[in-house]
């Protein structure tokens, strides 16, 4: 399944965005608009990968999870599943590599937001700012406009604009937007549907704006 997942750590908490289109890679098929970002009990998981697996990580996630208060003992079960289930699914897939992105508050109900990418065989690595899945190309030109000083709301409608990008250029991306807001001593809030069709309609104005501007100096030149 290709993914774009971009995550930030901003002023007030962490953002995570993600596209909806689900396509596997063999066939080039285009299914159903799904989401890629999940809550799994007070923390949210990325799907940054293929789906089986990582459906089996978030049921292995939920019923592990009971009884743990912290995002550290969070991080450690996780990491454990996701070698675990990379492990299962070592004949069919191979070596690929499982890896996702997992954010929530550090005492899971309390505590300032941190965002990790968990990869299996591998400690935990706490990212201020980072892609997943195809996503990883495109978050690169987010700095071009990402500022940590701002605040998640304001980063939520920056981060929209690679969505927009990377649509017109991959076909296994687009069918929507999905957008998680955890905030600092409040947890994750996903953005209802209205609320991100706005933002990427602004960012696809952007970019037509931008390609409109550019061609125009271009030939100006």
């Amino acid at each position: 399944m290709a993914t774009l997942i971009v995550g930030a750590r901003c002023k007030d908490g962490v953002v995570l965005i993600a596209d909806r289109r689900q396509a596997m890679p063999q066939t080039f098929e285009l299914s159903m608009s799904t989401s890629k970002l999940v809550t799994v009990g007070s923390v949210v998981m990325g799907y940054s990968g293929n789906r089986a697996r990582l459906d089996k990580v978030r049921r292995l996630l939920a019923t592990r999870l009971q009884g743990i208060n912290s995002l550290d003992a969070a991080l450690d079960l996780a990491e454990s599943v996701a070698t675990e289930v990379q492990e299962s699914y070592k004949e069919l897939l191979g070596q690929e590599p499982l890896q996702f992105p997992l954010a929530g508050l550090e005492r899971l109900t309390s505590g300032n937001a941190h965002l990790y990418s968990i990869l299996a065989g591998f400690a935990p690595e706490e990212v201020h700012y980072g892609g997943w899945g195809i996503g990883e190309r495109y978050s690169e030109l987010g700095k071009l406009f990402f500022d940590a000083e701002q605040p998640a709301d304001e980063v939520s409608k920056v981060l929209p604009l690679l969505v927009a990008l990377a649509e017109r250029i991959n076909l296994a991306i687009g069918d929507g937007l999905n957008v998680v807001i955890v905030r600092d001593e409040v947890g994750p809030r996903f953005l209802q549907n209205d609320e991100t069709q706005v933002l990427l309609e602004k960012a696809r104005n952007l970019v037509n704006d931008l390609k409109g501007i550019a061609g125009g100096y271009l030939l100006r030149a």
